[in-house]
């Protein structure tokens, strides 16, 4: 596909006031002005907002930008292994996972109350999750009841979520090691519970 000079120049100006504001939250800025954003840029900030309607449109973009470098984060484990194994595999990619995504994470956290967007994909993802927990722990939870079931596996999503791994390794000060040995016990603790 011939690409003209033109639009090959607006796709890198985009492609640069997207990391400009990637570099920002990298840093610790998750709301960073279109003052800074255009100055890291190296473009005006009339320039950002001739390549997104709104601010909201940019942060889209940053987080569709930072996904992309992610790749798929959803659960890559067999469901036909031991239960053990599975607890083992399942922490093991979770915790790999939730220590790549945080910045992404902390900027979807401090952006969610004011954009819908941000909010609908925390929603829909934590939404693929629990199909993916469910589907990884079905034998553990094939002889419980409808509602316990879904409740076990909130519990299990509460566990394998990002908040608390956060909570685990910023608040509690907790080594990786550390972290992944609770997220385990923890596991462990909900899967084991007496059936109802």
């Amino acid at each position: 596909m011939h690409v003209d000079g033109r639009t090959a120049r607006a796709q890198r100006t985009r492609a640069a006031i997207v990391d400009a504001a990637i570099e920002c939250i990298d840093a610790g800025d998750l709301r960073p002005t279109a003052t800074k954003v255009a100055e890291l840029a190296g473009v005006s900030i009339r320039s950002i907002f001739q390549h997104f309607d709104d601010v909201e449109g940019l942060y889209m973009a940053v987080t569709d930008a930072m996904v992309n470098q992610y790749g798929d984060t959803s659960v890559q484990v067999a469901t036909d292994g031991p239960f053990e194994e599975r607890i083992l595999k399942i922490v093991e990619q979770r915790v790999s996972v939730l220590e790549q995504i945080t910045p992404l994470r902390r900027l979807a956290e401090s952006h969610q109350s004011f954009s819908p967007a941000v909010a609908e994909r925390l929603r829909s993802g934590r939404q693929r999750l629990l199909q993916d927990f469910e589907r990884l722990f079905e034998p553990e939870l094939r002889p419980l009841s409808a509602p316990a079931r879904a409740l076990r596996v909130d519990m299990i999503s509460m566990i394998l979520g990002w908040p608390a791994w956060d909570d685990l390794r910023r608040l509690g000060g907790r080594s990786v090691e550390e972290a992944r040995s609770a997220l385990e016990m923890s596991l462990r603790a909900v899967l084991a519970q007496p059936i109802e």
